[in-house]
């Protein structure tokens, strides 16, 4: 029986440098060869070398668009004129 040396994703993402989640979405994607143990997926340290050498590919996820906030809606030299009679 071969011993394998895994990582947790959260360790071999410290160690490649790479944010949250980006070895989730190629191990996903099949472009990063996982390991389930349990509940969780593991990664093996030739796995981690392989991508340390080669560099991890980009991820095919569109980017997040940032919306602008919405105009404001009201009249400023209105609410100052406000009163708390007037509420």
């Amino acid at each position: 029986m071969t011993n394998v040396r895994l990582l947790s994703m959260h360790g071999a993402e410290r160690r490649l440098g790479v944010g949250h989640g980006s070895l989730a979405q190629l191990a996903k994607a099949g472009r990063v060869r996982v390991i389930p143990w349990g509940k969780r997926l593991k990664i093996p340290i030739t796995e981690v070398e392989r991508l340390a050498r080669e560099g991890v590919p980009e991820s095919r996820r569109r980017p997040r668009v940032r919306r602008a906030p919405a105009a404001c809606a009201f009249d400023p030299a209105a609410l100052r004129a406000l009163r708390v009679e007037d509420l």
